[in-house]
């Protein structure tokens, strides 16, 4: 028993020793102070980290917030110097200083849809450190199957030469305002992707790729290309078609170019066939596009000449959209091509090989034949759908366009036109000049009762704008008004 104590007490002993012998200090009360890190030197600057948002995330916020950590311990940098860009050309970037700080959110709200980069360096007494890795992070939404559209394409540029395949970056960019899951990449040897060499998908919606196989291409072999958007397993349409021929020393044999030519006649019985007699009709204009119609960029125009001819030669191999715009002629007619696709146009998607000649790209077009009266539009004007500001306007005619009267309002106020071959409407009489007898005209249809809004009972332009059916006519038009769309 003597022996247990004596234990016990030798134990006591050490832990007082310790501890300390005697009573403990009290816990001192208030703030931990502040430590504050001298200043690093400039040389002494190490790499940064980035901290959130986290490698390839979605983020649902058009302003996030950016955060990174300093790893030396010893001192901290005077600030950072913060670099952010959007993909995929990622160029120009947005560059700020910062204080000493360790986030960041943008003062303008990112665009929805798109693929953006960052990173940054310390700095100090001037002296910028060295830069931190990329982080990439993907703006929402994130697109369901239905909203995916097709990509638009940047680089390599269409129609180019690539000389070193070992390297060649693919560049496109999504439109649609939110952000796939993934993309899809097809690469063949003909345009219309029979002979395709090459698919790849990608699990993230990176806006470019990166081929590292040399042997993945043929010199002095031409190449296609489009992407797709895609939705877990869902694949949405394909971008426009573009074109590159590989050329690894500069010494492959030129390739022949390719042409397209038709003409534009005038189409007397509409039945959109050429007969003997149907003549070509010259100055109309031809606007031609690269890829899948419809085209909104158009690279060359050409204009038919005397017989109605017209001709685009030295095309390279590729997709062509060529396109005639009827509203740049001021005659009244249409197309007999059949239904564009498109309002108010008429065109033809066409495709060609290296040294292809393809002919027949031809345009029909009807005239509708004049009639005793007209009207010849002075100032851009909208077609009403009744004689009167209130009825609503489904047409819109420009300035020096003609179209046949077919009747006229018992108040000679309104003219009842035949817009185009299946609408009729109504334009204003002080909208433009007219021509032949008007006395003989019957009067226009009765006009059906209609709930749109007469707009001039509004006084003021915020009464007047607050009507989604009215516009405000400033001063510098005319005596300031409110007037229907």
């Amino acid at each position: 028993m003597k022996s247990k104590v004596l234990c016990l007490a030798l134990g006591m002993c050490v832990l007082f020793v310790l501890v300390g012998c005697g009573p403990s200090s009290p816990t001192p009360v208030g703030p931990t102070p502040t430590v504050v890190k001298p200043t690093c030197a400039g040389a002494a600057l190490v790499v940064p980290f980035h901290s959130a948002p986290a490698p390839l995330s979605v983020i649902g916020s058009l302003t996030p917030t950016l955060s990174w950590t300093y790893p030396d311990a010893a001192c901290a940098p005077e600030g950072f110097v913060l670099h952010i860009e959007m993909g995929p050309l990622y160029t120009p970037a947005l560059g700020e200083t910062l204080g000493n700080v360790y986030s960041w959110t943008p003062a303008a709200s990112l665009q929805p849809g798109k693929v953006y980069r960052w990173w940054f360096s310390a700095v100090s007494g001037g002296t910028i450190g060295p830069q931190s890795t990329y982080r990439v992070f993907f703006t929402g939404p994130i697109c369901t199957a239905a909203q995916m559209t097709a990509p638009v394409l940047f680089e390599p540029t269409n129609g180019s030469t690539v000389n070193n395949p070992s390297i060649l970056i693919a560049k496109w960019d999504s439109i649609g305002g939110c952000i796939p899951t993934g993309y899809q990449l097809q690469l063949a040897t003909d345009p219309a992707f029979t002979n395709i060499v090459e698919t790849d998908d990608f699990p993230v919606a990176m806006n470019r790729a990166v081929w590292e196989d040399p042997n993945l291409f043929i010199d002095c072999t031409r190449y296609y290309w489009h992407v797709a958007q895609k939705v877990d397993d869902a694949v949405g349409p394909f971008s426009e078609t573009w074109t590159y021929r590989v050329d690894l020393n500069g010494t492959c044999a030129s390739e022949p170019p390719a042409s397209v030519n038709g003409v534009v006649w005038n189409d007397d019985n509409q039945d959109s066939i050429r007969q003997a007699g149907e003549s070509g009709r010259p100055g109309v204009v031809v606007n031609l596009g690269t890829g899948d119609c419809p085209s909104f960029v158009f690279t060359q125009t050409a204009t038919t000449v005397a017989d109605g001819s017209y001709a685009f030669n030295g095309l390279v191999p590729g997709k062509y959209c060529m396109e005639i715009d009827p509203l740049a002629d001021i005659s009244v007619g249409h197309f007999t091509l059949g239904v564009s696709g498109k309002e108010g146009r008429a065109y033809r998607a066409v495709e060609v090989g290296p040294g292809a000649m393809l002919t027949g790209q031809d345009f029909g077009w009807y005239q509708i034949p004049p009639v005793g009266a007209q009207i010849k539009l002075k100032i851009n004007a909208y077609c009403h759908g009744g004689p009167a500001l209130w009825f609503p306007s489904p047409a819109f005619g420009v300035t020096g366009m003609s179209y046949p009267i077919v009747g006229i309002s018992p108040d000679m106020l309104w003219y009842y036109v035949q817009f185009n071959e299946t609408q009729r409407c109504w334009f204003a009489k002080d909208t433009g000049d007219t021509s032949g007898a008007l006395g003989s005209l019957p009067p226009g249809p009765t006009p059906v009762p209609t709930p749109i809004t007469d707009c001039s009972k509004y006084s003021s332009q915020g009464t007047c704008e607050a009507d989604v059916a009215c516009r405000w006519v400033s001063a510098a038009v005319r005596t300031p008004n409110c007037t229907n769309k």
